[in-house]
């Protein structure tokens, strides 16, 4: 019980360069606190199921081989997102939250495509 109580006061999550391929939202529903997480360098295919945590301010997910943004605009205090260095071909910005102020996407093919390279 005192892991469960611990695990709900918990703000900051690093899991990076864990070689983790998928992260199931249920992993966080006991973190309704958490304000950043770290999930760079990893080998994620697709963004972790996060809605549930709406006090979620930062979020890295660069370095990993995600193709698409989906999921995100449910996160309605998210300010911060770095995707950098993945595999995202079309950025499709109806996907994120209206509170986002830093988007970090270089590296990334639609940046290529957007800087006219």
């Amino acid at each position: 019980e005192w892991r469960v109580r611990g695990l709900a006061r918990i703000t900051h999550l690093r899991l990076d360069r864990r070689q983790i391929v998928s992260a199931e939202g249920t992993a966080f529903a006991r973190m309704p606190r958490l304000t950043n997480i770290y999930l760079q360098h990893n080998r994620l295919s697709t963004v972790p199921d996060l809605c549930q945590i709406a006090a979620l301010r930062f979020l890295t997910l660069s370095h990993n081989h995600i193709t698409q943004l989906t999921g995100l605009r449910e996160l309605p205090s998210l300010m911060f997102l770095d995707v950098s260095y993945n595999a995202i071909t079309a950025l499709d910005t109806d996907e994120l939250p209206a509170s986002l102020r830093f988007l970090e996407v270089e590296g990334n093919p639609c940046a290529k495509d957007a800087a006219g390279d």
